[in-house]
């Protein structure tokens, strides 16, 4: 991400709270290097076949460790490139 908002720091803390909170239930990181925390993002806009509904996902790591993730199909149907822009200007949202 080259220009992270202040949104992004603001989440990015509520994921180290969810750890820090969670830690006794088994995920174990090592003090051997330094923690990176990473999140990755995808989306299928309109990509259903069936019923051009849009789906996306998200997974966030501590050094290696899967710590969160999901996916969603949402509910809105996505038919023409002005409302694909309205759904993808206004996702988070939804």
């Amino acid at each position: 991400m080259s220009s992270p908002s202040i949104q992004h720091y603001q989440e990015a803390k509520r994921v180290l709270r969810y750890v820090k909170g969670t830690s006794s239930f088994g995920v174990l990181f090592t003090s051997k290097e330094t923690p990176r925390l990473v999140g990755y993002s995808d989306s299928d806009w309109g990509g259903s076949p069936e019923d051009k509904k849009s789906t996306t996902g998200y997974v966030f790591s501590l050094s290696g460790g899967t710590i969160n993730g999901g996916s969603r199909v949402h509910s809105s149907v996505c038919s023409d490139k002005p409302s694909y822009m309205v759904q993808r200007r206004y996702s988070h949202l939804m």
